[in-house]
């Protein structure tokens, strides 16, 4: 090993003395020859002129060029105040610049042996989804976002988006509503032929929506790895390392505070009735607890249901709309029922054959690319609704003979146009169409309507209403399945015929050539005509059930047990005062996106922030309004609950005129009336605005609907307005008497003279003074009313409406 020695001046502060060059030299080899530890550094022999010194660090030799920091443990070693003066060289600079960093990271070092010892618990967000993924990457967008999350690092805890496992479908919203707030990667929105591009005038597809989700989170690893560095214990003490974003692969029971050692009762019986060992569940509740650890500890199940705690002091829980409902414990036998559930801590990743060949399914678990969908011929989907749709589409693709039952009748499944296309025209329709399917918005008439006859599209399908599964029983190779009556079902939208409101909805079922069947012995009977599959001739006889029965959001793994020994308030938007999530009341625990808002049993219906919540979900376009726990609702809220559009906390406003309140609309516009007319147009739409020409045209269709014109004349009734300065002020009765006794005009210019004394109230002071400017003034907005009565658009308005957007900006730079 080569030693560069280069020119030496040793000085002895205490002394007044030094040495320089051989004399010097040997020094240094003495102290070299002595083998001694100079904080951490192990000096092995070496004479200074022909045997090199070896320098050993903790237990690695490293190069001969870190002698510099060798003579400055000497130095330190023998308490001595020396100083080592070296000729200028470029080795020596390159030899500094090591000790530089070689103290810099026995610095890192001593930290960690203190991080290792008693490490900062991570920020937790509960769930892996689009809302955990926007909560993650709006609180990484922004000073307050770092600050709450500080010093931790954020960890999820939960299984892989679900959404990531989806078969490709159709969604319920089209792509212009689906570029979220903080996420990088958006729609590319276009017609229905761009190449590359999303069209604005269908449903989005699921696979595109899932992939923006999947590129977030990989934007936020990729920063994470090259902006964070972890340490981890090694044979040679702590080592820095990259760190990498990490998800644990369990599920959440509950969270208990300190100084707590049961659950609340409901989450316990729920989390006993999912199947965790009573046992072993006592056995972690008696767990120590020291007072010095966080303020909290998550129960958590891995996926063999063995138990361990986690501890944080900060948690965001984003579990989504609930945990899908299959068939209950009443409509099988115990052995089927054990056979076909899925438990919390099964998730989709990780099914074997057995799961993904099962007879009876949720919807969601149908919806799963993994379920097998080539087992058997014909299926019986129970349950209305957006997935309900999804599962006629997919038996569509795998060519299936199905069955659609609602309890009620499946109008509540064609909200929006996209779903007509299940549909046909019926043979007696007045449509040209008749008898044959339905295109996009054809039930647009019959959306309302409970006695609109709705039939399948296919042969092979057959549509049905006012039924429930009663029994469910293995009949191999194949299920018997038994209907009954809805007991609760009856007609609440029957606007042509209300004698039938709160009637019962009778149980039936219609084919593609229109035959009905009535429910007789728990079943509906085939007619010849339909084709059903030869080996089936009994129509109780099924391959496999689908229950579409929603989801459980007050089930196990859900906001409501998890946080059930925590008390929960509002969260509020600092825009307008509407609730946007739950908290406690220090903010150290957060329910966010549908864990919130779509749990009716979590907040006061009474609260103001929650009915202003409820009063704003109803002015979003038709595709935003999904009992809310809509995508467009959730990570708008979820945004909002981190303030990534609060200018207090230094971010652009929210200007996406598609989802800004009205209350946002009036501060960012400054024009009250405006605003309203923007709220009336948009929550008729069913999928917002793409450009603002199209909301400019929507209000002109809206101004003309409503604008009432000026009275034919009214210039000569206003120009021979005689006792101006008199009547100005009267009420509209008093001004009508000097302008023909024209009500109309009279409540015009009452309207105008508001409008002028909001711009120019001095004028009001000496009304006889300036009498003739006002008469003027007034006049003018007379003008402009009757223009806009006869265009519905107003100049002022250009400025205001070139302000708005009809996205979110573009996501920011992500802080740490």
């Amino acid at each position: 090993m080569h030693v560069y020695w280069t020119e030496i001046t040793i000085t002895d502060a205490d002394a007044g003395t030094s040495v320089t060059g051989n004399e010097a030299r040997n020094k240094v080899s003495t102290e070299l020859s002595r083998p001694r530890d100079h904080k951490g550094l192990l000096i092995v022999g070496g004479d200074g002129e022909t045997t090199p010194a070896s320098v050993v660090y903790h237990g690695k030799t490293v190069s001969s060029e870190l002698l510099l920091i060798v003579l400055r443990s000497i130095a330190a070693g023998l308490g001595k105040n020396w100083r080592f003066v070296y000729k200028e060289s470029r080795s020596v600079k390159r030899v500094t610049e090591i000790y530089d960093r070689y103290k810099a990271e026995a610095h890192a070092e001593r930290e960690g042996q203190n991080a290792l010892r008693r490490p900062v618990p991570a920020y937790v967000i509960i769930g892996d989804g689009t809302a955990a993924t926007v909560d993650h990457t709006t609180l990484r967008q922004s000073a307050w976002g770092k600050a709450r999350v500080a010093p931790a690092e954020i960890l999820h805890v939960g299984f892989e988006d679900p959404w990531s496992h989806y078969n490709q479908h159709k969604m319920g919203q089209f792509p212009q509503l689906l570029g979220l707030p903080g996420v990088a990667q958006r729609p590319l929105l276009g017609g229905p032929n761009e190449d590359g591009k999303e069209d604005v005038t269908g449903p989005r597809d699921s696979t595109r929506f899932a992939a923006d989700t999947r590129a977030e989170r990989s934007r936020l690893a990729e920063h994470v790895r090259a902006h964070k560095r972890m340490l981890i214990a090694t044979a040679y003490g702590p080592a820095v390392r990259p760190l990498e974003l990490i998800r644990l692969a369990m599920c959440v029971l509950a969270i208990v505070p300190r100084g707590v050692n049961a659950l609340h009762d409901s989450a316990r019986g729920a989390i006993l009735r999912e199947g965790i060992d009573e046992g072993e569940l006592d056995f972690m509740l008696r767990w120590p607890y020291p007072d010095d650890f966080p303020r909290y500890r998550l129960l958590l199940a891995d996926t063999t249901a063995r138990l361990c705690w986690l501890y944080a002091d900060k948690i965001d829980i984003c579990t989504g709309a609930g945990k899908p409902r299959a068939v209950d414990e009443t409509m099988v036998t115990s052995e089927l029922y054990e056979a076909v559930r899925t438990r919390l801590w099964e998730p989709v990743e990780r099914w074997d054959d057995a799961k993904k060949r099962r007879a009876i399914l949720s919807g969601t678990e149908g919806l799963y690319r993994e379920t097998d969908w080539t087992v058997g011929e014909r299926y019986c989907v129970m349950g209305g609704g957006g997935v309900g749709v999804n599962m006629v589409e997919r038996a569509e693709e795998t060519d299936k003979w199905i069955d659609w039952l609602a309890t009620k009748t499946l109008h509540e499944s064609f909200p929006i146009g996209r779903n007509d296309i299940l549909l046909k025209h019926p043979a007696a329709s007045a449509s040209e169409r008749r008898g044959q399917p339905m295109l996009m918005d054809d039930f647009a008439y019959g959306r309302n309507d409970q006695l609109a006859v709705i039939l399948p599209a296919a042969r092979k399908w057959r549509f049905g209403q006012g039924c429930d599964l009663d029994r469910v029983e293995a009949a191999a190779p194949r299920l018997r399945v038994t209907f009954k009556q809805s007991p609760d079902a009856k007609y609440d939208k029957v606007p042509n015929a209300p004698q039938m409101s709160k009637q019962p909805i009778p149980a039936l079922i219609r084919d593609h050539d229109e035959q009905v069947s009535d429910l007789e012995d728990g079943a509906f009977k085939f007619y010849d005509s339909y084709a059903r599959p030869q080996a089936i001739q009994d129509p109780r006889s099924y391959d496999r059930v689908i229950r579409c029965a929603g989801q459980d959001i007050r089930e196990v793994g859900q906001a409501e047990k998890i946080a059930a020994m925590l008390e929960l308030v509002p969260l509020v938007s600092p825009a307008d005062g509407r609730m946007v999530g739950l908290q406690t009341k220090d903010e150290s625990v957060r329910v966010l996106g549908a864990a919130a808002t779509g749990n009716a049993a979590l907040v006061s219906a009474e609260d103001a922030a929650v009915q202003k919540m409820r009063a704003y979900h109803e002015t979003l376009p038709a595709q935003g309004r999904i009992i809310f726990v809509g995508f467009v609702f959730s990570a708008l809220n979820v945004a909002e609950a981190n303030r990534y559009f609060d200018p207090g906390n230094g971010k652009a406003p929210n200007t996406n005129v598609n989802t800004m309140s009205q209350k946002e609309l009036e501060a960012f516009l400054g024009d009250v009336d405006l605003a309203r007319r923007i709220i009336e147009v948009r929550k008729k739409t069913q999928s917002g605005y793409v450009t603002l020409d199209e909301l400019k045209k929507a209000l002109v269709r809206h101004a003309l609907g409503q604008a009432e014109p000026l009275p034919q004349g009214w210039e000569g009734k206003y120009d021979g307005w005689k006792s101006f300065d008199k009547t100005l002020n009267k009420l509209p009765h008093n001004i009508a008497k000097q302008v023909g006794d024209d009500e109309v005009l009279a409540n015009k210019i009452a309207e105008a003279r508001e409008a002028v004394r909001r711009t120019d109230r001095a004028l009001f002071d000496d009304v006889w003074k300036n009498r003739e400017a006002l008469k003027a003034k007034i006049k003018g907005e007379l003008t402009k009313m009757a223009a806009f009565a006869r265009t519905g658009w107003k100049p002022s308005w250009d400025a205001p409406i070139a302000k708005l957007t009809t996205q979110y900006r573009p996501a920011d730079e992500l802080v740490y």
